[in-house]
């Protein structure tokens, strides 16, 4: 018997030795496999927490940036509303009434700049906050004296190109010209215009040029998302009106006067520079 089987192993013996060769094979490559599986798993689980710590660390970062923007706006509101002050000319029409016509056209003007100006200053704002919690500590000292010479340098570089691109674009519109917000848009796209193109063409002062330039299409970004946040502040204040055109078809739109729009706009430099929740911010 035992005979028997001896023989028909030593026949067979190159079959046995394929077949344990094989089930052996198929034993420590199952194990190789399942070990790298588990190596994965283990390194995906890591790069898992690595981009969650990562994304916390983003969100913490963006929302610590927002918090420091925010408590800087009532600066940069009051900085505003000092070099643009337009609440003592309203007073004035009250003790003026013959100079109502021309205290208008100075309150028209000033409206325009300070909110167009508050939009330019919160995008700087924002920009260089943002950049600058990316950065090493040297350059964010560099960028952190950019923002003490937004407020002592900038702003009045950037009110005076505003002041002059309002008084070519507005200046020459009548307080009866009616206003759309399709009006308004094409006119603050025309100042931007302006505006812009002398930033473009560079500051004399080194430190001027490092505030608005260096962001280039970031800069342009952020103030296409302002601008467009903007103008939707001001849609929200006109109403449809019905108006019969030359065919006699009744056409809705929406229109108001420029000495209504005025009031509107003399506001908005508080809804730019508010407090939370601020939405300027948040498009940034």
């Amino acid at each position: 018997m035992l005979s028997s089987v001896w023989n028909f192993v030593k026949r067979h013996k190159k079959k046995f030795v394929f077949t344990g060769v094989l089930v052996g094979g198929i034993y420590y490559l199952g194990k190789y496999a399942r070990r790298k599986i588990i190596e994965q798993q283990k390194q995906e689980a890591l790069e898992f927490i690595d981009n969650m710590r990562k994304q916390q660390h983003y969100e913490n970062s963006q929302r610590t940036c927002e918090r420091t923007i925010i408590s800087m706006l009532p600066n940069l509101c009051e900085a505003l509303c000092k070099q643009l002050d337009t609440e003592h000319l309203l007073v004035g029409l009250k003790s003026k009434p013959d100079m109502k016509i021309a205290t208008w056209e100075k309150i028209k003007l000033l409206s325009f700049v300070r909110m167009i100006v508050s939009v330019y200053s919160c995008c700087l704002l924002v920009l260089i906050f943002k950049v600058q919690l990316n950065i090493n500590s040297n350059v964010q000292k560099r960028y952190m004296q950019c923002i003490q010479l937004l407020f002592k340098t900038v702003l009045k570089r950037i009110i005076a190109d505003v002041t002059a691109a309002v008084s070519e674009v507005i200046g020459g519109l009548s307080l009866k010209t009616p206003m759309t917000p399709s009006t308004l848009h094409e006119l603050l796209t025309l100042v931007r215009r302006k505006v812009e193109v002398k930033v473009q063409n560079g500051y004399h002062d080194t430190d001027l040029t490092v505030v608005c330039k260096s962001f280039s299409t970031l800069t342009t970004i952020c103030l296409d998302g302002l601008f467009s946040q903007l103008l939707s502040s001001i849609a929200g204040h006109f109403e449809p009106m019905n108006t019969t055109t030359s065919t006699n078809t009744n056409t809705l739109v929406m229109s108001k006067p420029l000495a209504k729009v005025i009031p509107i706009v003399n506001g908005l430099v508080y809804l730019v520079t508010g407090n939370q929740p601020n939405k300027f911010v948040d498009v940034s």
